[in-house]
């Protein structure tokens, strides 16, 4: 099975990433899941509700407000998948969107 890597940038967003990751996880699999999260010095306690949930998330801190384009540099640093995909944490996925785009992504790919 191929691996996705799903790269969150959190900002005292803990709430929304907690929907988005169940909206997620609402469909079947056809990829591994690599889901990272890297936090821009949040201090709310957000860590400890979203890996209680979802305790394979990886979870990086950067140390301070890093911003939007640092934080991603760090997450794909870290991804291990064949594709990464950068999503907000205030999306919500709909028709296992995520999946899907991840198989056409792919299919594109071998055929080029």
């Amino acid at each position: 099975m191929k691996t996705l890597s799903i790269i969150f940038v959190n900002y005292k967003t803990a709430d929304l990433l907690i929907d988005c990751l169940h909206s997620i996880f609402q469909f079947k699999k056809t990829w591994e899941l690599d889901i990272i999260v890297v936090d821009n010095d949040s201090k709310d306690g957000g860590k400890e509700r979203v890996l209680t949930l979802f305790p394979f998330v990886r979870w990086f801190e950067t140390g301070y407000n890093a911003g939007f384009a640092r934080a991603n540099n760090l997450g794909i640093k870290h991804a291990n998948g064949e594709i990464v995909l950068l999503l907000n944490t205030d999306t919500i996925v709909h028709e296992d969107a995520v999946q899907r785009s991840a198989t056409r992504l792919s299919e594109l790919e071998a055929a080029a």
